[in-house]
Protein backbone atom coordinates (compact mmCIF):
# COMPACT_ATOMS: atom_id res chain seq x y z
CA UNK A 1 0.00 0.00 0.00
CA UNK A 2 1.72 3.17 -1.19
CA UNK A 3 1.31 6.78 -0.23
CA UNK A 4 -0.99 8.93 -2.28
CA UNK A 5 0.70 11.56 -4.41
CA UNK A 6 0.20 15.24 -3.70
CA UNK A 7 -2.52 16.53 -6.07
CA UNK A 8 -1.02 19.22 -8.27
CA UNK A 9 -3.99 21.54 -7.71
CA UNK A 10 -3.56 21.35 -3.91
CA UNK A 11 0.16 22.16 -4.18
CA UNK A 12 -0.63 25.06 -6.53
CA UNK A 13 -3.25 26.59 -4.19
CA UNK A 14 -0.92 26.32 -1.17
CA UNK A 15 1.97 27.73 -3.21
CA UNK A 16 -0.16 30.65 -4.38
CA UNK A 17 -1.26 31.34 -0.79
CA UNK A 18 2.37 31.37 0.39
CA UNK A 19 3.55 33.60 -2.48
CA UNK A 20 7.13 32.40 -1.99
CA UNK A 21 7.30 33.27 1.71
CA UNK A 22 7.36 30.93 4.70
CA UNK A 23 3.88 30.64 6.15
CA UNK A 24 5.09 29.71 9.65
CA UNK A 25 7.78 32.32 10.32
CA UNK A 26 8.80 30.76 13.63
CA UNK A 27 11.01 33.25 15.46
CA UNK A 28 14.03 33.16 15.63
CA UNK A 29 14.66 30.19 13.28
CA UNK A 30 12.78 31.24 10.12
CA UNK A 31 14.85 31.87 6.99
CA UNK A 32 11.92 33.43 5.13
CA UNK A 33 11.47 31.41 1.95
CA UNK A 34 8.77 28.81 1.27
CA UNK A 35 10.76 25.60 0.66
CA UNK A 36 8.80 22.58 1.91
CA UNK A 37 5.16 21.57 2.20
CA UNK A 38 4.36 20.60 5.79
CA UNK A 39 1.33 18.53 6.82
CA UNK A 40 -0.06 20.10 9.99
CA UNK A 41 -1.83 16.82 10.74
CA UNK A 42 1.04 14.45 10.04
CA UNK A 43 0.50 11.70 7.49
CA UNK A 44 1.19 9.23 10.34
CA UNK A 45 -1.82 10.74 12.16
CA UNK A 46 -4.11 10.35 9.16
CA UNK A 47 -3.37 13.77 7.68
CA UNK A 48 -4.29 14.21 4.06
CA UNK A 49 -3.14 16.34 1.14
CA UNK A 50 -5.65 19.17 1.69
CA UNK A 51 -5.15 22.91 1.46
CA UNK A 52 -6.06 23.62 5.14
CA UNK A 53 -3.73 20.82 6.30
CA UNK A 54 -0.70 22.12 4.42
CA UNK A 55 1.60 25.07 4.98
CA UNK A 56 4.54 26.01 2.76
CA UNK A 57 7.41 26.70 5.12
CA UNK A 58 11.18 27.08 5.19
CA UNK A 59 13.33 24.10 6.10
CA UNK A 60 14.38 25.67 9.42
CA UNK A 61 10.74 26.12 10.51
CA UNK A 62 9.94 22.57 9.33
CA UNK A 63 12.81 21.18 11.40
CA UNK A 64 11.66 23.25 14.40
CA UNK A 65 8.08 21.92 14.14
CA UNK A 66 9.25 18.31 14.28
CA UNK A 67 11.79 19.00 17.05
CA UNK A 68 9.22 20.86 19.24
CA UNK A 69 5.96 18.86 19.16
CA UNK A 70 4.34 20.50 22.19
CA UNK A 71 5.10 24.05 21.11
CA UNK A 72 4.15 23.42 17.47
CA UNK A 73 0.85 21.93 18.66
CA UNK A 74 0.14 25.02 20.75
CA UNK A 75 0.41 27.23 17.66
CA UNK A 76 -1.41 24.90 15.26
CA UNK A 77 1.56 23.81 13.18
CA UNK A 78 0.97 20.31 14.51
CA UNK A 79 -2.60 18.97 14.69
CA UNK A 80 -3.79 15.84 16.54
CA UNK A 81 -5.49 12.97 14.71
CA UNK A 82 -8.89 13.84 16.21
CA UNK A 83 -8.73 17.47 15.10
CA UNK A 84 -9.87 18.93 11.79
CA UNK A 85 -7.05 21.07 10.33
CA UNK A 86 -9.51 23.50 8.74
CA UNK A 87 -10.95 24.26 12.19
CA UNK A 88 -7.69 24.56 14.15
CA UNK A 89 -6.10 28.01 14.09
CA UNK A 90 -2.48 28.14 13.03
CA UNK A 91 0.13 30.81 13.70
CA UNK A 92 0.20 32.12 10.15
CA UNK A 93 3.24 34.37 9.87
CA UNK A 94 2.90 35.09 13.55
CA UNK A 95 -0.86 35.79 13.61
CA UNK A 96 -3.58 33.26 14.48
CA UNK A 97 -5.59 32.26 11.42
CA UNK A 98 -7.82 29.55 10.00
CA UNK A 99 -6.97 28.18 6.55
CA UNK A 100 -9.71 27.22 4.09
CA UNK A 101 -9.98 24.89 1.10
CA UNK A 102 -9.80 27.73 -1.43
CA UNK A 103 -6.45 29.01 -0.13
CA UNK A 104 -7.95 31.74 2.02
CA UNK A 105 -6.57 32.90 5.35
CA UNK A 106 -9.01 34.21 7.97
CA UNK A 107 -7.23 35.84 10.88
CA UNK A 108 -8.69 34.99 14.29
CA UNK A 109 -7.98 34.82 17.99
CA UNK A 110 -6.32 31.63 19.28
CA UNK A 111 -7.84 30.07 22.36
CA UNK A 112 -5.59 29.84 25.39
Amino acid sequence: MGRKRMPGEVARVVGDRAAGRCEAMVFPVCTGGAEQLHHRQYRSRGGEHTVPNLVFICRACHDWVHAHPRESGEIGLSVHSWQEPGEVPVAYRGRPAVLDDAGGVTFSVMEE
